[in-house]
């Protein structure tokens, strides 16, 4: 291939490593050993490692830029191009033209550099989930990244219209929100991640084992569980909050 059509990622790249003894990059241990210390060693895999799943994530991880090198069919593969744009967002450049176009997957490629959109396909450029803006706010993570976990233990909608969540990290420790009726997820991400203040993005399991999508963080709580949502008796607004007060879901202001 042609090296200098990627221009400027030339220098994003560390040097290839060198070794005399080209019979070796074909043995998988040393491949291994190798890519683990300098990902573009992939470079000088033979054909059949560097379609090797194995292989090839952990060149990636080391240095997403190894995309370049994969095989075809793993340049394809989402988990395996994922990990190639967490550790640089412009791996993007070498992904199929189907993951280019895959919201999730430029969502993430742009987390780790904005700049990456500019790879993206075209036709997402419309996408406001994708604007520079949305994509700095959105605290939903994606599935396989590492971020932390909230287990949704109970949610409720109150007598006062208000969203009353419970949830647990990791740690066993506990944490509490009071949402508006029209809160989404991205909503609940974002007063969990306040309250945590150690990573600007999370999981959540919501109840059902659900995990979802950083592209659903417009998503309404109501819509996710609409069996909760009642209306409140408009001709004794003022019992709601006497209610939810007995029961310590809600704080009347």
């Amino acid at each position: 291939q042609d090296q200098s059509s990627f221009g400027y990622y030339s220098d994003r790249r560390s040097r290839m490593p060198q070794d005399d003894d080209d019979a070796m990059w074909g043995n998988r241990e040393f491949v291994l050993m190798q890519v683990r210390k300098n990902g573009y060693g992939l470079q000088r895999a033979t054909e059949e490692l560097q379609a090797d799943p194995e292989v090839v994530l952990e060149a990636v991880q080391q240095n997403g830029l190894a995309l370049l090198h994969a095989s075809e069919e793993l340049r394809a593969d989402k988990a395996v191009v994922l990990e190639a744009v967490r550790q640089d967002g412009f791996a993007l450049r070498f992904a199929a033209p189907k993951l280019r176009a895959d919201p999730e997957v430029v969502l993430e490629a742009a987390r780790q550099d904005v700049r990456a959109l500019r790879c993206a396909d075209p036709e997402l450029r419309g996408d406001q989930r994708l604007r520079k803006k949305n994509i700095k706010a959105n605290p939903l993570a994606a599935p396989g990244s590492r971020a932390p976990i909230f287990n949704i233990l109970d949610i409720e909608f109150t007598q006062c219209r208000v969203w009353q969540v419970i949830a647990f990290g990791l740690s066993g420790r506990e944490f509490q929100a009071t949402l508006p009726r029209n809160a989404t997820l991205g909503d609940l991400g974002r007063a969990l991640v306040e309250q945590h203040r150690g990573s600007s993005v999370i999981h959540m399991i919501l109840p059902g084992h659900v995990l979802p999508s950083p592209l659903e963080e417009d998503d309404f709580l109501a819509d996710i569980f609409p069996g909760m949502v009642f209306e409140v008796d408009a001709e004794h607004p003022e019992a709601c909050c006497q209610v939810g007060a007995l029961h310590g879901s809600c704080v009347v202001s």
